[in-house]
């Protein structure tokens, strides 16, 4: 579901990446059904709201360096999701 956002949104990301970060949407939906973990359902939703952050911290080469340490954002979201 997330994929064609990923794609239109994101083209640089590769699509191992995209799959990825795709089937982890997946399971957040399928989880979702159990109990309570977000209100974003709606893959556009979700990619302004979850991962447009990330796609900008993505596009600049000098903080993709090692030093930066990802201690997460809670609701099973990584702060930067690295597929």
């Amino acid at each position: 579901m997330l994929r064609p956002i990923l794609d239109k949104h994101w083209p640089e990301l590769s699509s191992d990446k995209a799959e990825k970060i795709s089937a982890h949407f997946d399971l957040i939906l399928e989880e979702n059904k159990v109990q309570n973990l977000t209100r974003l359902t709606d893959p556009e939703e979700y990619f302004w709201n979850q991962l447009w952050d990330v796609r900008e911290f993505c596009l600049h080469e000098e903080l993709r360096k090692p030093r930066n340490l990802d201690i997460g954002s809670g609701s099973g979201h990584p702060g930067i999701p690295l597929a």
